[in-house]
């Protein structure tokens, strides 16, 4: 099972791929994979909820140990312009503060052009 918490990361390192560049492993890539599949794993197994705004579009998840909603694991928030077109995805391991960012970019016509993933430990 990962470390949904952040406070195991050296043993758990070994669930990540490793993704090679030139021979060298990319820190910020593997950090990204391991809050990505941390949230994965936290998503699927544990309780959520979903906050809509009065569009009706998502705007987070919020995932906790149990449906008490004692322990806080995750959160996840969705943000869209004035247009409607989701621009920014974070996710926030809450135990340690550790955040994986994904930019939506758009061309004038409304189509989806880049898309950009930063973690920040």
């Amino acid at each position: 099972m990962p470390d949904i918490t952040g406070t195991n990361a050296d043993h758990d390192r070994r669930y990540m791929p490793r993704i090679e560049l030139m021979g060298m492993v990319d820190p910020g890539w593997q950090h990204a994979q391991e809050i990505l599949q941390a949230w994965t794993y936290a998503y699927t197994t544990f309780y959520k909820t979903f906050t809509y705004n009065v569009g009706g579009d998502l705007t987070d998840i919020d995932v906790y140990d149990t449906a008490a909603m004692v322990t806080h694991l995750f959160h996840k928030d969705f943000t869209y312009n004035v247009g409607g077109d989701l621009i920014q995805i974070l996710i926030t391991r809450i135990a340690d503060g550790d955040t994986i960012t994904k930019d939506f970019v758009y061309n004038v016509g409304g189509d989806l052009i880049n898309i950009t993933v930063t973690a920040v430990p």
